[in-house]
């Protein structure tokens, strides 16, 4: 199991858990830990702010999901130290995750429940529609 600290954790759990976009991430996030009486009791010399915005929560979700991803790949997520942003360090890692995914690479690719897929009859012959 992969296990991350502080707001990043939190901040994934609430889009994965609870389906909500990042602003609304943040916007719960700092709603509940941004207030004076949390504040008061971080010292002064806390390296991390205690307030999230959209960015820091598509960094946790991404960070997080690559390396859930390595978890279950039995590999380990490098990425460049020296890159220009945390787009640019992530970005080569994404692209081969997404390479990856495509088609066969899903867990589930060729499934077809009735929740997704459904057959109708058009003039006698059974059709299924393709997307």
């Amino acid at each position: 199991m992969v296990r991350l600290v502080g707001n990043t954790l939190i901040a994934f759990r609430l889009i994965q858990d609870h389906r909500t976009s990042a602003t609304n991430c943040a916007r719960i996030f700092n709603t509940g830990l941004s207030n004076q009486r949390v504040n008061a009791v971080v010292p002064a010399a806390f390296p991390t702010r205690l307030e999230l915005d959209t960015k820091d929560v598509w960094n946790a979700f991404f960070i997080h999901s690559l390396l859930r991803d390595h978890a279950e790949q039995g590999t380990i997520l490098e990425v460049q130290h020296n890159a220009s942003s945390q787009a640019d360090r992530l970005k080569p890692a994404l692209q081969a995750r997404n390479l990856r995914m495509v088609g066969p690479g899903q867990e589930h690719w060729n499934h077809a429940c009735d929740m997704c897929c459904w057959v109708f009859k058009e003039d006698g012959v059974q059709c299924r529609p393709r997307f």
